[in-house]
């Protein structure tokens, strides 16, 4: 008999040893076997075994297409650094090349003026377009109030007025009565002339 690393033996305990291992061994692979046989059985005879099958494939092919897809993306993006690294580095001399002109302060004052002046520019068109809205709303706001200024200097200039039906000398009275008031109403109203 020969042992399992291929030596003969020849003693007779030995022997019977190596008949007992190896029938434990073959007990382990009968076990393994038909462990193997009754899986092969039950996959064999499981009705869903085709649609988890073409699933499982799906599956594996829609990873497969998610690693290509990922895969490209990356190397696009690689290609775009780099393309990107390559735009600044040819960037980045052509600044030091203007940079080391002489003109190259004087330009950036200018812009820079410029830019000052477009930003005063717009300010100031602001201020314009807030002092035309107030000027096209100022008949509305204001037309009672020029008709009251006008009927009153009507009345400091002759001591009548359109609206006020007393006579002349009556309306001198009330004038000189109450003129201080007026006046002052007046300023309050629409501030000093100057």
């Amino acid at each position: 008999m020969v042992d399992l690393d291929g030596h003969q033996i020849t003693d007779a305990a030995q022997e019977q040893q190596m008949r007992e291992q190896y029938s434990q061994h073959i007990a382990y692979l009968t076990l393994q076997y038909n462990d193997k046989q009754d899986e092969i059985d039950r996959l064999k005879n499981d009705p869903n075994r085709k649609q988890k099958a073409a699933k499982t494939l799906n599956d594996v092919r829609d990873g497969y297409n998610n690693w290509k897809q990922a895969n490209n993306d990356y190397n696009n993006a690689q290609k775009e650094y780099r393309k990107a690294e390559q735009d600044f580095e040819n960037a980045e001399k052509e600044y030091n090349k203007i940079a080391a002109d002489n003109h190259y302060q004087d330009t950036v004052d200018k812009i820079s003026q410029f830019e000052d002046a477009t930003k005063a520019i717009e300010e100031s068109n602001k201020t314009l377009d807030k002092q035309n809205a107030a000027l096209a709303n100022w008949p509305k706001e204001n037309v009672n109030k020029i008709k009251d200024l006008e009927d009153f200097w009507n009345f400091l200039q002759t001591g009548k007025t359109k609206t006020w039906r007393l006579r002349t000398n009556k309306a001198q009275e009330i004038f000189d009565k109450n003129k201080t008031l007026w006046l002052e109403r007046h300023i309050q109203n629409y501030g000093m002339a100057i």
